[in-house]
């Protein structure tokens, strides 16, 4: 079976779901509101993705480490549930694996890793990628917060299943 074979039958599968879903709500057996809800939250799409691809690129997406620029890691302080990251004359903040961005808000990027382990980048004075951004180790997200004596930082959480972890050893 080559790739197109696959793929149709990929694309097959996924029509007749997407069929089968909406006629049993116009039915009344399945409510697809509360279906979209469940899946919008439990879903990762790394996963889906690297699911379809296989051994294949049916999807065309690089997920290859991008080679680091941030060499100068002086250290890291503990802060409650998690980690203070302390760069040296460096304000770049790049993501520590390959993830998506799950959420957006002020001075915090929210990524999903393949692991469903959910790290969150804060402090970050300005931020550079999007929501459901496909995000490579390495890559640069944002830019980190700089303090009165002029050194850059950000925190680093990392959660899973609701619950703090450390990642970061």
């Amino acid at each position: 079976m080559n790739i197109v074979d696959r793929f149709l039958y990929k694309l097959a599968i996924c029509v007749f779901l997407l069929f089968a879903i909406v006629g049993l709500h116009k039915l009344g057996i399945i409510d697809y509101h509360k279906l979209q809800d469940s899946l919008s939250d439990n879903i990762n799409l790394l996963k889906i993705v690297k699911t379809v691809n296989g051994e294949s690129s049916l999807l065309f997406m690089d997920f290859d480490d991008v080679q680091p620029t941030n060499t100068n890691l002086v250290r890291t302080q503990d802060i409650k549930n998690g980690k203070r990251i302390i760069l040296d004359s460096f304000e770049a903040v790049e993501a520590l694996e390959l993830g998506i961005v799950i959420k957006i808000e002020a001075d915090k990027v929210y990524l999903m890793d393949l692991n469903d382990n959910v790290f969150c980048y804060s402090q970050l004075d300005a931020i550079d990628v999007d929501i459901y951004q496909i995000v490579r180790k390495n890559q640069i997200i944002g830019r980190a917060s700089v303090n009165n004596d002029g050194i850059n930082y950000y925190d680093l959480y990392v959660m899973k299943q609701n619950k703090y972890i450390d990642w970061y050893s």
